[in-house]
């Protein structure tokens, strides 16, 4: 049983969603580890946009190898804590609290190598 019908998901991305749910368990933390990829990615370039109000600053192209750092850094870590190892659907107090502390390491440990 997928946990998803047809009567609770619908239009495009029911269809996306039941997709999603009909993958192989690995196929769905890749698809995971990608999307944790892209949000890390531009959340960077958001900070930097937000903070010298150009998309495509002389200071961010100065550190362009940023990106990959933090992407590698971050999902790293979230793999060592466990977050790769099941599929999330519902997301627990704990586990946002466990969340946020994996994150902030994750910050922490950028920053030191920065």
């Amino acid at each position: 049983m997928s946990g998803i019908d047809d009567k609770s998901v619908r239009g495009v991305g029911g269809r996306m969603a039941r997709a999603i749910v009909a993958l192989p368990r690995p196929t769905k933390q890749l698809v995971a580890v990608v999307g944790d990829g892209g949000c890390i990615a531009l959340s960077i370039w958001a900070a930097y946009l937000l903070r010298f109000e150009d998309p495509f600053s002389v200071w961010m192209q100065q550190a362009a190898w940023i990106f990959p750092l933090a992407i590698l850094i971050t999902v790293v870590t979230l793999a060592a804590f466990g977050f790769y190892r099941s599929v999330l659907r519902h997301m627990t107090s704990d586990i946002f609290i466990r969340l946020v502390a994996v994150l902030t390491l994750s910050a922490m440990i950028l920053v030191t190598v920065w």
